[in-house]
């Protein structure tokens, strides 16, 4: 017989490894199984935040009940200055391998390299018998009771419940290239437009030319349409060949809709201004200008102490735009021209349709059986910890609701 399973996690990203750490944890007889399409489970979140692994952040609302789960798990974190959680060591590594051993020591089965290509629902009207309270080596119940998963390289398992935990499309050297998105939408789930954020932004604007590219400066970051604010965000600017990037960067990215094919033409409406001084006033600034040019400071000798000698530059030789340089260090003006692909984005925006998932179990609403976590939902946060930690909120949940659905299921059958 085909193994059999009461839960089968499918991908064995952050979102997947807590669901089957926290099922485990709920019922440890549970028969688990993890199906990961690369050769090591985590390989995107050992890779999260530089290799540093930004859990959380001290504003997001659930953090307390990720903490406390990893705490039990041995796990130490830290807050750096911005409210940023963080492992102690600060090695992404470490997640990976306190949320493996767990799954491991409660004897959940990880088969590697195994890419899932179809998931076959329970037929209809029937229902999943259930599995004993040991771990047997196949579950009691006929096929066509529980799920169905094939696998690219040709395997076959039967399971109770499905959970869903691929990943976007995100960086798809991790692996991530959206498979859970044409599984979801083959097992009748829609599936939002999709699109690379928190990435770069590209510019009409030649920063090589400019002699930018390389360059790192602080300022206010804010993006209009049409005139109207939609992102204001302060941080360090770094500019490149193709245009802009850092995290304020990255978080404005989020706010860059196209309706159709996300032309050079469909960014059109979008305009982005940089204040380099925004502790100054347009006033305060006009007068120290005056001052350096009353002692005889012209130019981007003027700007000295200002910003970067390169960037004082190109403000002075107006490399990109006509202001006068007192404009320029206000209201610096780039046009958007695209983003990044996917291959540099850190977030997929779009996903399953929450609406169509019980966000207190995660548990489809149009196919029970089946939970949808992470990133393959249409959830996607700002820098800073917040995609990670709907990662452990939807995996924690999925998981505990799966396990408790599965005691409920074999009380009723005793």
């Amino acid at each position: 017989m085909m193994d059999a399973f009461d839960l089968c996690v499918i991908g064995g990203g952050a979102s997947g490894l807590m669901a089957a750490a926290a099922a485990s944890a709920s019922d440890p007889a549970l028969r688990i199984l993890i199906l990961e399409k690369n050769e090591m489970p985590g390989k995107k979140l050992s890779a999260t935040g530089n290799g540093r692994c930004n859990l959380s952040n001290r504003n997001c609302p659930d953090w307390e009940a990720a903490a406390a789960f990893f705490s039990r798990l041995g796990l130490l974190t830290r807050m750096d200055a911005d409210g940023r959680i963080y492992p102690h060591s600060e090695d992404a590594r470490d997640v990976v391998r306190i949320l493996t051993e767990a799954c491991a020591a409660s004897g959940v089965r990880l088969e590697k390299g195994c890419r899932v290509t179809e998931i076959e629902p329970p037929a209809a009207g029937t229902k999943q018998d259930s599995a004993a309270g040991t771990k047997p080596d196949s579950t009691a119940g006929r096929a066509d009771e529980l799920f169905l998963i094939r696998t690219e390289n040709g395997k076959i398992f039967r399971s109770r419940r499905v959970l869903l935990a691929t990943g976007g499309k995100s960086a798809p050297a991790y692996g991530t290239t959206g498979d859970g998105y044409v599984l979801a939408r083959k097992l009748g789930h829609h599936v939002e437009r999709l699109r690379p954020v928190l990435t770069g932004i590209e510019t009409a604007e030649d920063m090589k030319k400019a002699g930018l590219s390389g360059l790192r400066q602080k300022g206010r970051l804010t993006l209009r349409k049409e005139g109207s604010e939609l992102f204001s965000e302060e941080g360090e600017i770094q500019f490149a060949d193709y245009g802009i990037s850092g995290i304020c960067v990255f978080n404005a990215s989020r706010f860059l809709e196209t309706e159709g094919a996300p032309t050079r033409a469909a960014f059109a409406p979008y305009e982005l201004s940089i204040d380099f001084l925004p502790a100054m006033t347009a006033a305060d600034l006009a007068r120290w200008l005056a001052d350096r040019a009353a002692a005889g400071c012209r130019g981007a000798d003027a700007l000295c102490s200002l910003v970067k000698a390169p960037l004082a530059k190109a403000i002075a030789a107006k490399a990109c735009g006509s202001a006068e340089p007192a404009v320029q260090l206000k209201d610096f003006r780039l046009r958007p021209t695209g983003l990044r692909g996917w291959q540099y984005a850190q977030v997929t925006r779009g996903g399953v349709d929450r609406t169509e998932i019980n966000e207190k179990t995660m548990e489809s609403r149009l196919m029970p059986g089946l939970y949808l976590t992470g990133e393959v939902v249409d959830y996607d946060g700002p820098c800073g910890g917040y995609n990670l930690q709907f990662a452990w909120t939807s995996g924690l949940k999925a998981g505990r609701a799966a396990a408790a659905s599965l005691a409920c299921e074999n009380h009723d059958n005793k």
